[in-house]
């Protein structure tokens, strides 16, 4: 359920948000609060969470390239006025 992943994204906020950090061009809280919960989120699932396609596991030997589709998913659904430009795409 959604109240568990938050749960669990919760627990491993900091670890979420330093992955972030590496590969955003300017702070978390500069974002709109929409996008920083869905890369949260995302990257939280590819981190963490053991229902990820154990192919998707072995072809990749970190996941962090596979945040692309998280980073343009934030890019669509932000607002133009929090610069969503700067999310890497």
């Amino acid at each position: 359920t959604l109240d568990l992943l938050g749960a669990h994204v919760a627990e491993r906020a900091d670890e979420i948000d330093d992955a972030l950090r590496e590969n955003l061009d300017r702070s978390l809280q500069s974002l709109d609060p929409v996008e920083r919960s869905i890369l949260r989120i995302g990257t939280y699932e590819l981190l963490f969470s053991v229902e990820l396609p154990v192919l998707v596991l072995t072809v990749r030997s970190s996941p962090m390239p596979l945040v692309g589709p998280v980073f343009r998913q934030a890019a669509r659904y932000s607002t133009p006025d929090t610069g969503s430009k700067s999310i890497p795409c």
